[in-house]
């Protein structure tokens, strides 16, 4: 696994840094989050990447990702998500979980993250916005 060679997320900094890498030429990050112990999702797009023009990637129907893209792009290009929504679950949460609630690990926020990756080469390769 790689450390991510241009940056870190704005106001993450690497104290906070949990696991990094790339995956099909896309750099990706874990970071902890500020509760139970959760991690959340990174993945930085190249300067010339398609999904950079889009106005809000929030609502960009096009990346398929748990609850979204909640982050970014920054002036560095880095997007991501959170594990906190109203349906996520952690272990080290003081909550019972729900049926329908999604079950959080730091793996599976990892393999979450490589999806995205995917997604973001995907596009990348296409030169379009899918």
């Amino acid at each position: 696994m790689t450390t991510p060679q241009r940056s870190f997320p704005t106001n993450l900094g690497q104290e906070r840094l949990l696991l990094a890498g790339v995956h099909e030429g896309i750099e990706w990050a874990l970071y902890a989050a500020p509760l139970w112990n959760a991690a959340n999702g990174y993945v930085r797009l190249p300067d010339s990447h398609p999904w950079l023009a889009e106005p809000l990637l929030s609502g960009y129907n096009v990346i398929d990702i748990s609850g979204g893209i909640t982050y970014g792009p920054d002036s560095e290009g880095w997007i991501g998500f959170d594990t906190l929504h109203a349906c996520d679950y952690w272990p080290d949460s003081p909550f019972e979980p729900r049926p329908y609630d999604r079950q959080w690990t730091r793996a599976a926020v990892r393999e979450e993250t490589i999806r995205l990756a995917s997604q973001a080469a995907v596009a990348l390769r296409a030169g379009d916005r899918s």
